[in-house]
């Protein structure tokens, strides 16, 4: 846009009891936390740091996460 001036004003709105947003290429890093945490057998991550925000999320996550250790320690003791 070849703007090269300094703003007049700026505003920082802080909702301090609001969900938080994730940075961009936050996607990636999970992907590559995943990557190198599939090199891990039975070590599992989830939470809201890593796929979701609001509560129905992480508890979805959290099963889904508690299923692959699941089937990891079944398989284990075979």
């Amino acid at each position: 846009m070849g703007i090269s001036g300094e703003p007049i004003f700026a505003r920082l709105f802080r909702w301090t009891r609001q969900s938080p947003q994730y940075e961009v290429g936050h996607q990636q890093r999970v992907a590559a936390i995943d990557q190198h945490v599939a090199s891990l057998p039975g070590v599992f991550v989830t939470g809201s740091g890593f796929r979701a925000i609001g509560i129905p999320d992480c508890i979805a996550d959290g099963r889904e996460t508690a299923g692959k250790a699941a089937a990891f320690v079944a398989s284990a003791a075979r």
